[in-house]
């Protein structure tokens, strides 16, 4: 089983803090974690031969290539490898079903928490935002070659720091809150493409790897953004004058869609802290399940592999998101299996947080399912 760690393309490793692949160790499975480069480093194209984009998952196909060609040194078959991951690891096992690249080097897979069709997942502006981040280290030059060399000698952390300043408001609405994402890349040169067209289009065509597919989510993902919500009543008052500014306007939503979406998640409430559950509800469909939904009725209807889906419940002690966040916002009393808990039910967690997991508890179980 390959794993492939999430943190929205922009950070995240697959470290053993918060990877410990100790719950396995009692199974027949050998697990392969692995890193790959994310941000600018990974996903900056220039829309040229020697940038492209999308390096960052190009390094996850040299993992599946190694897989292919050493595992059985471990243990491993390498005609039986599942690949797996979460949130930005998911969208990314969902674009490997999508790839030539990665053709024939996996069997199964599993999606967890992630999407190709997430907004957060997807760059239509690559190049654009590109060419934006070497004017924002000072390069004044429109070339991509010179962009490219200017860049190369920049320090590697100024870059880190600056690409988030390209994040705009506009984005933030639209959900496109990760400066570097996957994107298409054009015809330059003889280098293979990762991602040939927009992911929909792909799953439209039924252009899919054809290998058992198992898609979900948890219950209360938009617990995610809690901690997001600012500390003051000030907030609210706004949203109440002006709901559309938390509306993306890439939903393909009617002219008064905002008040549709305004009805059904809050109908006439005020908008103050008894609505935040409702709140919670609405970013996890519009960060999340939107997304989700759409990539597992595109994977049926394109009839190529069976396809299972899943929604966990199980709110337990070794969730990570939902027993970090009410210790750091505490005017909510909230409770739900949060963007990401289910983390610690496949790795023990090797940091300070979640409570060991005590032996015939509710959470071993779960693990051991």
């Amino acid at each position: 089983m390959v794993w492939i760690h999430g943190g929205g393309f922009t950070f995240g490793s697959g470290h053993t803090d918060l990877h410990d692949p100790e719950y396995w160790m009692e199974r027949d499975v050998v697990i392969v974690t692995c890193n790959y480069r994310v941000g600018a480093f990974g996903f900056l194209s220039l829309g040229t031969a020697e940038v492209p984009g999308n390096a960052g998952l190009k390094d996850q196909v040299m993992v599946l290539r190694w897989v292919q060609r050493n595992i059985a040194q471990f243990g491993g078959d390498p005609g039986n490898v599942t690949l797996f991951g979460e949130s930005a690891g998911g969208a990314s096992v969902s674009y490997h079903l999508l790839s030539p690249m990665s053709k024939g080097l996996f069997h199964r897979a599993i999606i967890m928490s992630g999407s190709s069709l997430n907004s957060w997942a997807f760059s239509s502006k690559a190049v654009e935002k590109s060419h934006l981040l070497g004017e924002k280290m000072g390069c004044t030059s429109q070339d991509p070659q010179e962009v490219l060399q200017y860049l190369q000698t920049v320090p590697a952390f100024d870059i880190v720091k600056a690409q988030y300043k390209l994040i705009t408001s506009q984005d933030k609405q639209d959900i496109r809150v990760f400066p570097f994402t996957p994107s298409v890349e054009t015809q330059e040169g003889e280098g293979e493409r990762f991602l040939t067209d927009h992911p929909r289009s792909l799953l439209e065509k039924g252009q899919v790897a054809p290998v058992p597919l198992i898609v979900g989510v948890t219950d209360k993902e938009g617990m995610l953004v809690l901690n997001d919500i600012p500390h003051s009543d000030d907030y609210f008052k706004v949203l109440n004058n002006n709901f559309s500014r938390i509306v993306p306007g890439n939903l393909g939503l009617p002219q008064n869609g905002a008040e549709m979406v305004r009805q059904f998640f809050f109908g006439d409430k005020p908008l103050n802290w008894d609505i935040v559950p409702q709140y919670l509800d609405y970013y996890g469909d519009i960060f999340f399940y939107i997304g989700v939904d759409e990539l597992i009725r595109l994977h049926i209807a394109s009839g190529v592999a069976p396809v299972y889906c899943y929604n966990l419940t199980f709110d337990g002690q070794l969730g990570l998101l939902s027993w970090y966040l009410p210790q750091v916002y505490s005017q909510c009393d909230l409770r739900g299996v949060s963007h990401a808990d289910d983390l610690g039910y496949i790795f023990k967690m090797n940091i300070p947080g979640p409570p060991e997991m005590s032996v015939g508890s509710p959470e071993e179980q779960v693990v051991k399912c």
